[in-house]
């Protein structure tokens, strides 16, 4: 990781995948993205359906503008996505781990 410099801003996008539910069943990320030394500006996410062999497969794709409010190297936050796994019938997690 380089440092970073304050006020240069840019983006983090984050990209999820879905099949058998509609985009807008997708999760939002949005809550997750916050952080004491940016400040952060999301963009309206990217929600895609299609229709495939009579499945649904959708994606939904949000994008953050961060601007590091310091100089140096900083740690972006950890993701968590909760979701269904229909092939064990259970709730699972996906983490992104801190970078």
């Amino acid at each position: 990781s380089s440092p970073l410099q304050a006020l240069e801003p840019f983006t983090r996008s984050f990209e999820i995948y879905g099949e058998g539910v509609l985009s807008t069943q997708l999760p939002d990320l949005n809550d997750q993205q916050t952080h004491s030394s940016f400040r952060i500006y999301s963009d309206n996410p990217e929600l895609k359906n299609q229709f495939l062999n009579g499945k649904i497969l959708s994606s939904r794709k949000e994008s953050y503008t961060l601007i590091p409010q310091i100089d140096g190297t900083l740690t972006l936050p950890g993701i968590t996505i909760e979701w269904w796994d229909t092939k064990n019938n259970k709730k699972a997690l996906t983490t992104i781990p801190p970078r």
